[in-house]
């Protein structure tokens, strides 16, 4: 359903390379005093890992297709269908908004903790993009309709 197997397989190379990596740069920077650069290795990690579980997943999917063409005929119409469609963005709507007061509430903890004003700053940047980007979304669908 759309996936190839050289896409997975890329997905796949490059999640584990960037564990890899990670997991190696990760040995140069335990003397550094710098907390940035301690914290790369712990990011292509991250970003591998995050990789690599999206390459399974397309895997995986790519094996169920085959394996069982009838259920994955079923799960295709199921995924195109408005009643579910409805339900997801309902959901996603949902976390949104929850997403919101736990970020303002943190904002606000952070702020009465003495965390550092670097980690404040970006995570206020970061609420107010989220804001900013709901109001252009909001404005932009509008006008389609």
């Amino acid at each position: 359903m759309g996936h190839s197997k050289a896409r997975y397989g890329i997905y796949l190379l490059f999640g584990l390379a960037s564990v890899v990596a990670g997991i190696m740069v990760w040995s140069y920077t335990i003397d550094v005093t710098s907390n940035m650069v301690q914290a790369i290795p712990y990011m292509i990690i991250s970003i591998g890992s995050g990789v690599f579980g999206q390459g399974i997943r397309l895997a995986l999917k790519r094996y169920a297709t085959k394996t069982a063409p009838h259920s994955a005929k079923q799960r295709e119409i199921d995924e195109k269908d408005e009643r579910n469609i409805a339900v997801r963005n309902h959901a996603k709507a949902k976390a949104f908004d929850l997403m919101l007061v736990a970020i303002g509430a943190l904002l606000i903890a952070y702020t009465f903790t003495g965390v550092s004003k670097m980690v404040i700053l970006s995570l206020g940047g970061t609420y107010l993009i989220v804001l900013v980007s709901t109001i252009y979304f909001a404005i932009k669908v509008n006008r389609s309709m």
